[in-house]
């Protein structure tokens, strides 16, 4: 080493400090990536007005997404985000061609066109910054939860403030739980959180908030199935039509099953007697609960029977649907003054809401939504991994809402959140690759999620 002149002692060195200075920079990138992220989603609940009504965080991703395309947009080629952003492509085609048959006033095919476009961006801004990583993921998931605690303090909507466990709470705190309650591999791991979810579903059914409770319930259940059927697995869980029939089967019997309970709870006032009025409301007419709260599948459906290729139009305005609504009076069913006021054509579903305003291409992203959630759903009680509750929770709400909750402001993005959740599921823990050793259940995880190639950081 004495012989070694001074100068080669000086690259030394420098090239052992920058050794040094790449591995710890990683850390912190990723690290200022988890921040950001928790930013983005605790920001759900700040608006700015730049070309409409828009969120923080749909502003912040539609200012980086052309830098995310340019530098990392190939990963969007990939078979999940390749499938939505074609299938939301679609969708707007139809709407635009929809509006400019139906001469669709600006101000309305302005929002209707502008929501698909932001949908779009943000599903593809928020899946290259996650880049598949479980932190990234948490983070943005974390940072939700206390947006809609800040909203509810800080600005609630006037639907908010009237039932705030319907409209926020509830699944906020339920993801929250799932998040924070996660742990190992081990199948006992579940046993909190699946009770943790049965205590949440009966607080928010008192709170009367019925569907999110039995979003919770339905979780639980699930939780508690996977505790006895989960196994380890080392290959590619394959899908099994068989298995996803006889699991419809169950739900949807275990389902009317709950219905009948919660009919006798609720008749009883175990849930209040708020809950108790709401209830008989409901279900007097002549077609039962299902029809009487959801009131609006009588007149959207009868407006796609008229129009089923080409919609009505963004923002669809037609008197003559609002008023068969009146029908339902005299099937014995109480309405809702605030819907017979307005001239909207009434959805209140992703689903219909899409058909009735761009028409048969509105809906195929919405099916394709619907069979990746009955995807996960149906193979996802087989694995073992800590997310995996949380990968359920979202996938049982997010088929509710296709059908039966509007595509609204906010949904935007946490439609695309829940998207991005339900392809990392179905993408890491269905090939397996979510599954490790014996002698480390976490290994296989810890060395997918490693600084990668080129990755977003």
């Amino acid at each position: 080493m004495a012989n070694i002149p001074p100068a080669m002692h000086r690259v030394a060195d420098r090239a052992e400090r920058t050794r040094g200075f790449k591995t710890a920079s990683v850390p912190r990138r990723e690290a200022s990536m988890l921040a950001f992220l928790f930013f983005l989603g605790a920001a759900l609940f700040l608006e700015v007005n730049l070309v409409g009504r828009l969120l923080l965080p749909e502003a912040v991703l539609a200012a980086l997404f052309p830098f995310a395309i340019f530098f990392h947009g190939r990963r969007l080629l990939e078979k999940g985000p390749a499938t939505v952003i074609a299938l939301a492509m679609l969708w707007l085609l139809f709407q635009v061609l929809t509006d400019l048959v139906r001469n669709t006033p600006f101000e309305d095919f302005s929002r209707g066109w502008s929501k698909i476009v932001f949908f779009t961006i943000n599903f593809c801004a928020l899946y290259l910054l996650i880049d598949n990583r479980q932190a990234r993921l948490v983070a943005v998931l974390l940072g939700y939860v206390l947006s809609v605690f800040l909203r509810y303090f800080v600005d609630p909507s006037e639907y908010m403030s009237d039932d705030p466990w319907k409209f926020g709470l509830g699944f906020a705190a339920g993801v929250g739980l799932l998040v924070l309650l996660r742990g190992k591999k081990d199948h006992g791991a579940l046993a909190v959180p699946a009770v943790a979810m049965m205590v949440l579903a009966g607080f928010v059914m008192s709170e009367g908030a019925r569907s999110m409770g039995a979003i919770c319930l339905a979780t639980s259940i699930y939780m508690f199935t996977q505790m006895f059927l989960a196994r380890k697995r080392s290959k590619r869980l394959k899908f099994s039509l068989l298995r996803a029939v006889f699991i419809l089967v169950g739900g949807t019997m275990l389902a009317m099953a709950l219905q009948e309970v919660y009919s006798y709870a609720a008749l009883e006032g175990m849930f209040g007697s708020e809950a108790r009025e709401k209830y008989v409301a409901q279900s007097r007419g002549q077609y039962g609960i299902l029809l009487g709260g959801r009131t609006e599948i009588y007149a959207s459906s009868q407006a796609v029977a008229d129009s089923p290729i080409l919609g009505h139009g963004s923002w669809a305005k037609d008197r003559k649907y609002v008023l068969i609504l009146l029908e339902l009076r005299r099937l014995g069913y109480d309405l809702d003054d605030s819907i017979l006021r307005s001239d909207l054509i009434p959805t209140h579903s992703h689903l219909m809401g899409a058909w009735v305003e761009a028409g048969i291409g509105g809906i195929v992203l919405w099916l394709w939504t619907l069979g990746l959630t009955l995807r996960v759903l149906t193979s996802l009680y087989l694995v073992r991994h800590p997310l995996a509750p949380v990968a359920v929770f979202i996938a049982i709400n997010l088929l509710w809402d296709v059908l039966f909750s509007p595509f609204g402001h906010e949904r935007r993005i946490i439609v695309d959140i829940s998207l991005i959740v339900l392809l990392f599921a179905r993408d890491q823990i269905l090939s397996g690759r979510w599954v490790g050793s014996k002698k480390n259940p976490h290994e296989a995880v810890d060395r997918h999620h490693l600084v990668q190639p080129g990755s977003v950081s």
